[in-house]
């Protein structure tokens, strides 16, 4: 494979970094687009500090691999610091991506955008009307290029085509026992598991095609086993996002980046991308055996039976 869907897109925070995930991303070369990011949100949620002068360290001596680009430290919930920060990083050389944090003035994304070509927007996850907020903050952009951080809603997506987005729900699966299957042309069906054994209701027949599209039996789903951590169905899932990521690099040119917390989200994620490039070699080259011997049958003057 070649071109646009070459790449994988991994999010990863400098927090989770260790020796195993280098060795991870390094064995792939440059199949790998990775983007780093502060852990601001994750030290915000557990009521941790993060010290800038250590993140700034780690991005100049801590990767043994250069990233693709880098995140700015912002304070969640601190527009002045957030810039501070940026600056700061500036000032030590750095070219960090920088964060439109939610409450800041909008006068501030035109000077974030005379030193960085893509700005990010934070404060979407689990916040009220982050809708709303990315309608009005999407204006402001006036076509420029945008990372929409944590939010992952399809519409959107398809309507305003950012230039990338993150996610954490591709491996959402083993907590809330729903799987989102991804159907092809930006189309996402549930399908949701009730009890042990057990659905609410009888799966439909689009759902047991595009189960069957990925090589899998659709009642192997019914087994326990399947919704276990590591089961069918968390493989599934990440397999779904895959072929998510590639479309949208495809076909909006927007790019998909899968944020992870460890070397063991790593290796999943880089084998079902290899299975997903597997099968779409597979594809190819059985296409370009037919296309091979439709043309020595019309050379022969003979149609194949």
């Amino acid at each position: 494979m070649d071109g646009l869907v070459s790449k994988l897109n991994l999010l990863m925070s400098w927090l989770y970094w260790d020796g195993s995930s280098a060795e991870l991303i390094e064995a792939e070369g440059n199949a790998i687009r990775l983007l780093i990011d502060s852990g601001a949100f994750t030290a915000w949620k557990s009521n941790r500090a993060l010290r800038l002068d250590e993140y700034c360290t780690f991005l100049k001596d801590g990767l043994p691999i250069l990233p693709w680009r880098y995140f700015a430290l912002d304070i969640v919930g601190n527009p002045v610091g957030t810039r501070s920060n940026y600056d700061a990083m500036l000032d030590a050389g750095l070219s960090p991506i920088p964060i439109f944090t939610r409450g800041t003035d909008f006068d501030e994304l035109g000077r974030y955008y005379e030193t960085s070509n893509l700005v990010g927007l934070g404060g979407l996850v689990k916040t009220p009307r982050s809708r709303g907020y990315i309608r009005r903050f999407m204006q402001e952009v006036k076509g420029r290029d945008v990372h929409w951080l944590g939010f992952t809603l399809p519409s959107f997506v398809s309507y305003y085509k950012p230039y990338s987005f993150d996610s954490s729900n591709w491996d959402r699966t083993p907590r809330w026992g729903q799987l989102d299957l991804y159907a092809g042309r930006g189309r996402w069906l549930p399908y949701i598991r009730k009890a042990r054994g057990k659905f609410n209701h009888k799966p439909s027949r689009a759902i047991m095609d595009v189960i069957q599209s990925y090589g899998i039996d659709p009642h192997d789903l019914a087994k326990d086993v399947s919704w276990e951590h590591s089961g069918l169905a968390r493989v599934l899932s990440i397999w779904s996002w895959v072929r998510y990521a590639i479309d949208c690099e495809e076909y909006l040119d927007t790019k998909v980046f899968f944020a992870t917390v460890g070397s063991e989200q790593l290796a999943v994620v880089i084998d079902v991308y290899h299975r997903e490039l597997w099968r779409r070699n597979e594809q190819d080259s059985l296409r370009n055996i037919r296309r091979h011997g439709q043309r020595n049958a019309s050379a022969s003057g003979t149609v194949p039976g």
